[in-house]
């Protein structure tokens, strides 16, 4: 008698635990359901803001750094004046690319322009303290990588998000120096070696991008933007660009170019926006060369 009891009991503490797991199930989803559609109702009150950058003239020629594309093997080592402080340093690391078949790009490609007249890598970014903060998504912001390739940044233009981890990989077989230059965060110079990576975050925002290269390639060199949201964009190499899920209202934003610096066609290179809800669009901008004639 106490067996049949005890059995049924258990079944019927069986059947309690199969019907709390299919209500969590269903709650679950249902809450899961609503999240999502909370979102996209949510999203579709956003703003996207494009635009695109021309060069306003004949398209500059892309030119080498120093005398690197020169340099063989069969020559003998020295230092070049004209070129950069350690030219002695990093003319003995580019040989041993070339003892391994390959040839670094030493072209200076601080000012790409292509064939079209669209300029590539000009920073746009949204200024002000008030805008609301992105929508929160499931999950982790996804790292972004940079890699030391064939002794070159790739990517060697980028933007990151404050305390979004950027890992940063050696591909090659000698070791390279990653060297930052901010203005808010603290500098970082670290040795990667070889077939390594090392991961960190930046800690504040940066008002403008900032320079980060290697002393040892010292040819190599690369451009990177801090903030402290998602709200920026690089144009590509057509010269367009797209900053997405904007919060409508009038936002002040920023422009900058590696070789111009802040783009002089606004005050300070920043200009005032009253986003809407859907698509924005600044129009083709075009940019006079005498501003990257910069030193």
């Amino acid at each position: 008698m106490l067996n049949d009891h005890s059995n049924k009991g258990k079944r019927v503490m069986r059947l309690y635990l199969i019907l709390s797991g299919v209500f969590f199930v269903m709650s679950a989803s249902t809450l899961y359901s609503q999240t999502n559609e909370a979102a996209e109702e949510e999203k579709s009150k956003l703003g996207t803001f494009n635009g695109r950058f021309l060069y306003d003239g004949e398209p500059p020629e892309v030119k080498p750094i120093g005398r690197f594309h020169k340099i063989t093997l069969d020559e003998p080592l020295r230092s070049d004046p004209k070129t950069v402080r350690r030219s002695g340093v990093a003319s003995s690391y580019y040989r041993s690319y070339l003892r391994q078949g390959i040839r670094p790009n030493t072209d200076d490609e601080s000012l790409l322009v292509n064939k079209h007249g669209g300029i590539a890598n000009v920073f746009i970014f949204v200024r002000s303290k008030n805008i609301p903060p992105p929508a929160l998504k499931t999950g982790t912001i996804p790292p972004v990588k940079l890699q030391f390739k064939n002794g070159q940044f790739i990517p060697r233009i980028l933007g990151i998000r404050v305390n979004q981890t950027l890992i940063v990989e050696n591909c090659d077989n000698f070791a390279f120096n990653f060297h930052t230059y901010p203005h808010r965060n603290g500098a970082d110079n670290r040795l990667i070696n070889p077939k390594t990576d090392w991961q960190f975050t930046f800690r504040k925002s940066e008002y403008i991008p900032i320079q980060f290269r290697s002393d040892l390639q010292y040819w190599a060199s690369g451009i990177i933007l801090v903030r402290d949201n998602s709200y920026f964009a690089i144009s590509d190499a057509d010269g367009k660009w797209s900053i997405p899920d904007l919060p409508p209202g009038k936002w002040k934003f920023q422009t900058w170019h590696e070789k111009a610096g802040r783009l002089t066609n606004w005050k300070n290179g920043r200009f005032t926006f009253d986003i809407k809800t859907g698509k924005n669009d600044l129009g083709t901008i075009k940019l006079s060369p005498e501003m990257f004639k910069k030193d």
